[in-house]
């Protein structure tokens, strides 16, 4: 990690409660949903995915049960993450309006307050490093060993190759996450 990225997490390290965290990211495709936890502890990568190809939910209420009383963080999750989130969390929302959710924050069309999940501190960890470094900038800057573009154009429809593509650079991204998180 260079010297200036350094300063500014030890700098602003103590307005987060980074002790302890969950981190998350998540990945939407046309006919794929995936919310990726990486333990504070070991590596254990939980998921929690909707596949349209084979017909997988995920359990709204189990995700809910698995965040609750946690702190959880994520890499530009207040622009991003912790919205899809709170969408994915509700019991009427499709594939279709969290990809179309997606693609409003990504070319920001749509522009809201940091959404917040009852009895869940959430953590976005971008402002620790730069509010202008992307989360494969920091890995970059960490020296991180491997370095993956989304494996799929967001509207495309997965292949099940695709699926496990998608998985893979998930937990490569938490894997950075968690190292920037570490390091406050």
């Amino acid at each position: 990690m260079n010297q200036t990225m350094t300063n500014a997490i030890q700098a602003t390290a103590s307005e987060y409660p980074v002790d302890n965290i969950w981190v998350y990211d998540i990945e939407v495709a046309a006919n794929f949903f995936l919310i990726g936890f990486l333990s504070p502890d070991n590596d254990d990568h939980i998921t929690f995915i909707d596949n349209g190809l084979t017909g997988e939910r995920f359990d709204r209420n189990a995700l809910l049960d698995f965040i609750s009383g946690k702190t959880i963080a994520g890499y530009n999750s207040i622009g991003y993450d912790s919205h899809v989130l709170v969408a994915a969390l509700e019991d009427d929302t499709s594939q279709a309006q969290l990809l179309d959710l997606s693609q409003k924050l990504i070319h920001g069309k749509k522009h809201y307050r940091h959404a917040t999940i009852q009895g869940v501190d959430q953590t976005d960890l971008q402002p620790l490093v730069s509010k202008k470094t992307s989360l494969k900038m920091a890995g970059i800057k960490l020296g991180y060993p491997v370095l993956e573009l989304l494996p799929f154009e967001p509207n495309q429809k997965l292949s099940a190759e695709k699926i496990a593509e998608t998985i893979e650079y998930n937990l490569h991204d938490l894997k950075i996450t968690k190292e920037i998180a570490e390091r406050c």
